[in-house]
């Protein structure tokens, strides 16, 4: 998902399957449980990118049994109790090369199917902070995570599809085993970062009079949330998830990239920060009405305090950049701007969003104009008498 902000003048505008053993018939033989992991398409320590699941990183799993004619969730049991999946290119019986599985072998029931919840954090092994439980009757839950915290740092929560009603391995993605069929998303929000560009060319090199030079110093996202509690319900018909409870606000300032902003013109400058993932919340309004209507008078409220007060106070961004504007090829007077928008003018940072910034900065509205008038003579009649 791009995000574009348009600045008007000078403001914001498991794969596996059975090992080859003596034959026996299915009776005899229970079938080994085996995963099959990919990543979904629902928008998208490095984040997971595409919907390949890397054999390099790990996840965790739960399994709840049901027996034929018995509901879900009111009469499931626990199966598998978060248990850690790995890709094994090589055969060790029990198990089969190429294939998604536990440490030790699980079977799949005789009787009755099983109801899978999985989780990774794109890791290996699984590794992270908080409290992690999964229920039948609450389903899975992640309690007091915070992204900023040292393990959590980047790391890509991603929870699977719920899985109901299995009850033998029945997909196969990149040529592994045949397997539970996990399909995992992401249940955080990725920041790409900012590009900001000019609406026009305001150098119009060579530098003469009249010429703009705009450098972007830094661009901050000031109060976003860090720390909340997940939640995936039980519900397997409908993927029903949601961030809550959160908590310690942040401030994250984004820097320009070296050769990609010394002169900001119609080609985007690029500015980043190490932290890519981020909670996913909805941001308060700063309750600001705008008394004027077109892009010039919105463009000056901006600069008043009673704007700056009331974005100061929500979740926003800050845009610091310097205008020099030139009085021949050498020298220039310097204008240092600080622009605010509050987050929730732009959008809300949703679960398994790739957000990147498009901001624009558009002096059109701006360009100085005159108004030439003449005050009349005043007459002043002089008598002279000789």
């Amino acid at each position: 998902m791009k995000k574009s902000i348009l600045l008007a003048a000078a403001a914001i505008a498991a794969l596996a399957g059975c090992s080859k053993v003596e034959v026996k018939s299915v009776d005899e033989a229970p079938a080994r449980i085996s995963w099959n992991a990919v990543v979904g398409k629902h928008s998208t320590k490095a984040p997971v990118e595409g919907t390949t699941f890397s054999t390099g990183l790990s996840f965790k799993t739960f399994a709840f049994y049901n027996a034929n004619g018995t509901t879900w969730p009111a009469d499931a049991s626990l199966y598998i109790d978060n248990q850690e999946v790995n890709y094994y290119p090589t055969a060790v019986a029990p198990f089969m090369a190429n294939s998604w599985h536990t440490v030790t072998a699980n079977y799949w029931p005789k009787q009755g199917s099983l109801t899978f919840f999985s989780y990774s954090f794109a890791n290996k092994p699984v590794s992270f902070t908080g409290n992690l439980t999964c229920t039948a009757a609450d389903g899975l839950k992640l309690v007091g995570y915070d992204v900023n915290e040292t393990r959590n740092k980047n790391s890509d929560f991603m929870v699977a599809d719920i899985k109901k009603g299995q009850n033998k391995n029945t997909t196969s993605n990149a040529g592994a085993e045949k397997g539970v069929p996990t399909v995992f998303r992401h249940a955080l929000t990725q920041i790409v970062g900012f590009y900001v560009t000019t609406e026009g060319d305001y150098k119009n090199a060579p530098l003469a009079a009249g010429s703009k030079v705009i450098e972007v110093n830094s661009i901050k996202i000031v109060k976003a949330y860090s720390k909340g509690d997940y939640k995936m319900t039980n519900d397997a018909a409908t993927r029903t998830e949601s961030w809550d409870n959160r908590s310690d606000f942040q401030t994250y300032e984004y820097t320009p990239v070296a050769g990609k902003s010394e002169a900001l013109n119609t080609t985007a400058a690029e500015l980043v920060n190490e932290q890519k993932i981020f909670l996913p919340q909805d941001f308060a309004a700063s309750g600001y009405t705008y008394t004027g209507v077109s892009l010039l008078e919105k463009s000056l409220e901006r600069q008043t305090l009673a704007y700056k007060t009331a974005v100061a106070a929500v979740g926003h961004i800050e845009l610091n950049y310097t205008i020099k504007t030139y009085t021949d090829a050498t020298h220039f007077s310097e204008e240092t701007v600080t622009e605010l928008i509050a987050l929730e003018e732009i959008g809300n940072w949703g679960i398994n969003k790739k957000i990147t910034y498009n901001i624009k900065i558009d002096l059109s509205s701006n360009i100085i104009y005159w108004d030439p008038t003449v005050v009349a003579w005043a007459e002043d009649d002089k008598t002279i008498i000789i």
